[in-house]
């Protein structure tokens, strides 16, 4: 529950109502907005981003954006919401409950949508986030390693298959190996694909139909910033 709002000197108490109808909110892209203990509606124009942002709230359930300026998270927000461990990888969170199903293409469902992630995370992120009343995943806040994320990172980055011979590994761990490297797989796949249909168009090639020639050159520029 957030705390009530403290009078500043020359603060009226219209001032101070004002005030207590404020409230910084996680926008995931939805219609709704929510607090822990109720929702709004938010009236359009929506903010121009997920992240956390100002709200004017009342008790007619509609939510209006304050300013399209990203805030920083309400710590109060999370006190009584029930919270979760595991890893971010990416805008994916893998819970330590999780159970590896090695099917590539079960991948995706066993990870789940994570919003309001901090810049600059490691690839093997150790986080603690919280559920919203709409079932969204919301980040809090970044949690110490277990041990063998470091060994996981090096496997990564020295393209292992798997993280077989590193102790201490545990399912959840496994799985964020196995999702960042069939994520990365894939994105040099698009860019082979793309790399060749550029290279058909230099030699006066076509492409498929229904595709254009600047819809691939943007999908160029993605593939090559996504990093993995």
């Amino acid at each position: 529950m957030c705390s009530a709002p403290k009078a500043r000197v020359g603060m009226s108490w219209r001032d101070l109502l004002d005030e207590g109808h404020k409230r910084t909110l996680p926008w995931v892209g939805r219609t709704m907005v929510h607090s822990a203990e109720r929702s709004w509606s938010v009236k359009l124009p929506y903010p121009p981003e997920h992240g956390w942002f100002k709200f004017e709230v009342g008790g007619d359930r509609w939510a209006y954006l304050i300013s399209r300026e990203p805030v920083e998270p309400d710590p109060s927000y999370f006190t009584t919401m029930d919270k979760y461990n595991g890893y971010v990888v990416g805008d994916r969170f893998i819970l330590d409950s999780a159970r590896v199903d090695p099917d590539p293409r079960k991948l995706v469902e066993q990870t789940k949508p994570v919003y309001c992630v901090e810049p600059g995370l490691d690839r093997f992120a150790r986080a603690k986030v919280v559920m919203d009343r709409e079932g969204h995943f919301i980040y809090q806040n970044q949690e110490f390693p277990l041990g063998p994320e470091n060994d996981a990172l090096m496997a990564y980055q020295d393209r292992k298959a798997d993280l077989s011979g590193i102790a201490g590994v545990t399912p959840a761990l496994d799985l964020a190996f196995q999702w960042i490297t069939y994520q990365r797989h894939l994105a040099e796949e698009r860019r082979k694909e793309i790399e060749r249909l550029l290279e058909e168009e230099g030699r006066g090639g076509t492409y498929p139909a229904g595709h254009e020639r600047c819809g691939y050159r943007r999908r160029s520029t993605c593939a090559g910033s996504q990093g993995f």
